[in-house]
């Protein structure tokens, strides 16, 4: 049986909530205190935040001396692109002062990150770390001249309108579902720390700036085939980084390239498009719909309202502010569109299986 670390994960906020809600899924982490900065709003709420069930964790704003002595390891998580350089150091500087194991998948900082571990000789586990405990596939390095490879297995995307709208959500709702209704699972998720739930992230030549669109497709898709030759799974989920068209100048979102590249290198038999939270119409849906076929090479399958909006004044800051809401309900007569609430039963699992089970290759357990 693995010994898992207990760990404090810093900063937390609300994009991290699928993570805590999947919490078994992790491998050899044990989440034991959840921290957010005063400044993030957060402290002593509940760390589902606007959820009415309850996680069980309440949400503090520092290392005090309790959680010191509850924990092997500080998770670090994305949300330090909220703070600045300065002081997100002091602060990395003050948590290896305590002597805690550093456990970190960012791009963001990471050579602050790696300077500040060896300077006071902690322990920094990073997403290599994973990849080689585990044995995942690590095909980050772009190789030339491949062939466009078919891929047999069934494969689910996850596309989303713009970013922050219950993506990972959905994947780890999938993925929770296949398994426990005995299927194999590959997976390749949009979050930098995937490998420490068992499954691959998305490979880092993605976010470089350094390989053509051709390169990557042509290596992303022989990436999905040697996952698909080395696993021998039963599907394949796929979670597309980004959003599938810019907001505005300022949030570009990459102008969906993400999405291109992901979705000429692999054919998608199921594709479901996380939108935000709002009142939508058909008109709105067959534009969508429209777009991705012809934009991205694929068919929607069905669409997903989450909880999460943009603040509208936030459009032009740095970073984007976003609202929750209760669900804003939605229905259509012509396409399947699933609200928020859905994750927490079996009807996008089950509308995936009867999408898929028209596949001869795919077979219902």
């Amino acid at each position: 049986m693995i010994k898992k670390l207990k760990v404090a994960v810093f900063p937390y906020e609300s994009e991290f909530i699928p993570v805590l809600k999947n919490r078994h899924m992790l491998l050899d982490i044990e989440i034991t205190y959840l921290i957010s900065p005063h400044g993030f709003g957060l402290t002593n709420k509940d760390g589902y935040i606007h959820e009415d069930n309850k996680s069980g964790f309440v949400i503090q704003d520092g290392l005090s001396k309790e959680v010191i002595e509850n924990i092997d390891a500080v998770w670090l998580t994305e949300a330090i692109c909220k703070m600045n350089e300065k002081d997100f150091t002091y602060i990395l500087e003050e948590i290896c002062h305590c002597n805690k194991k550093i456990i970190s998948t960012l791009n963001n900082y990471k050579d602050i990150i790696e300077k500040v571990c060896k300077k006071n000789n902690v322990e920094l586990i990073s997403a290599e770390n994973y990849s080689e405990k585990y044995n995942l596939l690590n095909s980050k390095i772009i190789t030339k001249k491949l062939e466009l490879k078919k891929v047999n297995t069934p494969v689910i995307t996850v596309l989303g309108i713009s970013k922050f709208n219950q993506k990972f959500d959905l994947q780890l709702y999938l993925r929770n579902n296949f398994i426990k209704n005995g299927y194999k699972v590959s997976q390749i998720g949009t979050k930098s720390f995937c490998e420490a739930l068992g499954f691959h992230s998305l490979p880092n030549y993605l976010i470089e700036d350094n390989f053509t669109p051709t390169d990557i497709i042509l290596n992303f898709n022989n990436f999905v085939k040697e996952i698909e030759k080395k696993e021998n799974p039963d599907v394949i989920i796929i979670g597309i980084p980004d959003g599938i068209f810019p907001l505005n100048t300022k949030h570009h979102f990459n102008f969906g390239i993400h999405a291109f590249e992901i979705c000429n290198a692999v054919e998608s038999d199921f594709t479901i498009l996380s939108l935000f939270d709002g009142s939508y119409n058909d008109k709105f849906y067959k534009e969508l719909e429209t777009m991705c076929r012809y934009k991205f090479n694929t068919d929607i399958d069905a669409f997903f309202v989450s909880n999460y909006g943009i603040v509208s004044n936030s459009l032009d800051e740095i970073n984007l502010s976003y609202t929750y809401a209760k669900n804003t309900f939605n229905e259509s007569k012509k396409y399947k569109v699933f609200n928020s609430n859905a994750l927490n039963d079996k009807n996008i699992f089950n509308y995936v299986i009867q999408k898929l089970s028209l596949y001869s290759s795919f077979k219902a357990i």
